[in-house]
């Protein structure tokens, strides 16, 4: 209770000692974050209900995390390294390499209009890129580093029964090549300062460095042509080809956007999230030599895994320990794992070989049932891979073939063609034998790894850069083995439709979303299912004071009908912003559940999940106190359980 308590009066002392020359938000650069992240949770929250009879949306905090950090400080195009120029996720290697070309053989770029017109670029990449570039001076890099840091703290309690969470967060850079982060959470239920060996639940710590040059007048000869694009040590997140063999990072997939079935991003993150489960702790480093690339990664991670007998018989990855059964499962288990990756880059083709090693401290004890069978394994496993992509005839191809020490194959492949207009169109096909065991593999999947299926998505979009757009997606995937309360094999077919209309002056803003889901084997039905979604939701702005939106969902299935409508308002007075919403919703039937979402805190997704019958509303305000800092308080939730969250963030420097 004390650090809820403290963290409170903090909060009252700021209020306090708001100096009168602090600058408020207004217009400013803050308020267009905060429109970003609302753009942002929106977009989740279409994914979320995309994927809601499958399996849930993964890691969005961290998602929607990385994005605010990258829209809050933007990345100058005209200085940018590779590592650099990866980490903003939109471009393909072939994008990368037409830019830094461009920059060492034209100069600096000056406007969107002229990066738009790069080979492999256009207005619509562009578009995407504004609110994380700038067009700074290419400059020689050697101005006097500065140090830049972020404090948040955040904690929230259910009403009625006082068992605070806490997060607190502290990261920052020292100049453009070091970077380093701090986190420390305990959940609600949690001992918080129970001692001081271990005053939270949680800790992670890592420091990152990037665009190392380990050339030089006194450099051997064979390193002089190396570049150190990123070193951490600590924890850390990877990618490695298109997903079969490891990625437990995030990534912008979406199956309504052709061009983001290609995975792509920096191989290399320091890990900056809370979750306690999907994160490597070791040393990682991302290398580059004219067209070489190569990725090394060591880790030694503990995990949460209940033990009989000397063996483990189940892992647990939710990070809860606030009962004394899961205190005593908690770090039980180590995981060793080290993998490489070797990718060579050419103008209009790029191919890579990936392979990861991994095993568990102690043997597999887990009960071999017809749902996990094909996915046990013992001692040590391993993948290897080989993944493409290239350009050919105005077609983006993408691929990777991956196997198992079993030998067991899998394959992921895909294209996509920005056609003249504004159209675009792209397709993936996949194939994930049952028997293909890959833990720490992440490419598209609608369960909830890279096992038991086989098919293939198809969309298409067209967009008039601001006035309208509209996407469509079809979706099919055969499940050939028996899945979790599935006793026998099925299909899904997904079928969706949206429509999106913004008006000229930008005031108004609506979609319509239509989405059909038959499902061949359901666990709640011997007999095929139908779901059938609609989607409406408006909003308009009125000025930079007020804007208010409304939305309606509506699903239906086998004669069951599912409702929710609700209503938000922002209103905008100098350094303080409120919010409010609510939402009446009515969804009796599981299967039926719908899902929605709610302004939150930042690095927070507010999807929430609405289930029976009954009102859900919350309200948020937003104190900014001092230039990109802020207090916020909110308060939500429903009639049989509410929630209080305070959240702190500082920017230094």
């Amino acid at each position: 209770m004390r650090p809820f308590f403290i963290l409170a009066a903090a909060a009252f002392l700021l209020f306090l000692h708001v100096p009168e020359s602090a600058e408020a938000v207004h217009g400013s650069g803050a308020d267009s974050l905060s429109l970003f992240e609302e753009s942002l949770l929106e977009r989740l929250d279409e994914v979320t209900d995309q994927t809601a009879l499958e399996s849930e949306i993964a890691d969005a905090e961290s998602l929607l995390e990385y994005y605010s950090d990258l829209a809050s400080n933007p990345l100058n195009i005209n200085r940018a390294g590779r590592a650099d120029l990866q980490r903003l996720l939109f471009l393909t290697p072939f994008q990368i390499e037409a830019l830094l070309d461009y920059r060492e053989h034209g100069g600096a770029l000056l406007s969107f209009g002229e990066l738009s017109l790069l080979n492999g670029f256009d207005p619509l990449t562009a578009d995407l890129l504004r609110p994380f570039i700038t067009f700074g001076p290419a400059g020689d890099g050697n101005e006097s580093p500065s140090l830049r840091s972020e404090l948040y703290l955040r904690t929230f309690t259910k009403c009625g029964d006082f068992s605070p969470a806490l997060l607190v967060k502290y990261g920052g850079s020292y100049g453009e090549r070091l970077s380093f982060n701090v986190t420390a959470e305990s959940d609600a239920g949690e001992p918080l300062f129970a001692s001081w060996k271990r005053p939270f639940d949680f800790l992670s710590a890592s420091v990152s460095c990037s665009n190392l040059p380990l050339g030089g007048k006194h450099a051997n000869d064979l390193f002089k042509e190396w570049t150190i694009n990123t070193l951490v040590l600590g924890d850390f997140s990877a990618r490695l080809g298109q997903g079969l063999v490891l990625w437990n990072s995030f990534s912008p997939w979406s199956a309504t956007q052709p061009s983001s079935f290609y995975r792509r991003g920096a191989p290399l993150l320091p890990y900056t999230s809370s979750g306690e489960s999907d994160f490597y702790r070791g040393a990682a480093v991302w290398l580059t030599v004219k067209n070489m690339d190569v990725s090394l990664l060591v880790s030694c991670n503990r995990k949460d895994a209940r033990i009989e007998n000397g063996k483990y018989v189940t892992i647990y990855d939710d990070g809860l320990h606030d009962t004394p059964q899961a205190m005593a499962r908690r770090k039980t288990m180590s995981e060793y794992l080290g993998a490489a990756s070797v990718g060579w880059s050419f103008p209009d083709f790029k191919v890579g070989i990936n392979c990861i090693a991994y095993m568990y401290d102690r043997r597999c004890g887990t009960k071999p049932l017809y749902y996990n069978k094909y996915r046990l394994y013992d001692g040590l496993w391993g993948n290897l891979s080989l993944d493409f992509a290239g350009r050919a005839a105005g077609f983006s191809l993408f691929g990777e073939i991956a196997a198992d020490r079993g030998g067991a194959l899998a394959i992921v492949a895909g294209a996509s063609k920005r056609f003249a207009g504004d159209w675009e169109a792209g397709v993936q096909l996949r194939h994930y034998p049952a028997d293909y065991i890959a833990p720490h593999a992440g490419a598209a999947s609608s369960l909830s790894g890279c096992y038991n299926q086989t098919g293939a998505v198809a969309s298409f979009s067209y967009s008039s850069f601001g006035r309208f757009a509209l996407e469509g997606t079809l979706d099919f995937c055969y499940y050939p083995k028996p899945r979790h309360n599935i006793r026998k094999p099925g299909s899904h077919l997904k079928a969706s439709l949206k429509f999106s209309r913004v008006s000229a002056d930008g005031i108004w803003n609506c979609y319509v979303k239509l989405s059909d889901t038959w499902l061949s084997a359901s666990n709640l039905y011997d007999f095929p299912t139908n779901r059938f979604s609609l989607v409406l939701n408006v909003e308009r702005s009125m000025g930079t004071l007020f804007s208010f939106g409304a939305d309606s969902r509506h699903s239906f299935m086998l004669g069951t009908y599912a409702v929710s409508a609700g209503v938000k308002a922002a209103l905008t007075l100098r350094r303080l912003v409120a919010k409010a919403g609510a939402t009446f919703y009515n969804a009796q039937l599981w299967a039926n559940r719908l899902y929605t979402y709610e302004s939150e805190l930042p690095g927070t997704y507010g999807g929430t999940l609405l289930y029976g019958k009954g009102v859900s509303g919350y309200i948020l305000l937003k104190y900014a106190f001092l230039k990109k800092s802020a207090l916020y308080a909110k308060f939500g939730g429903t009639g049989t359980s509410q929630r209080f969250k305070l959240g702190l963030k500082i920017k230094f420097g």
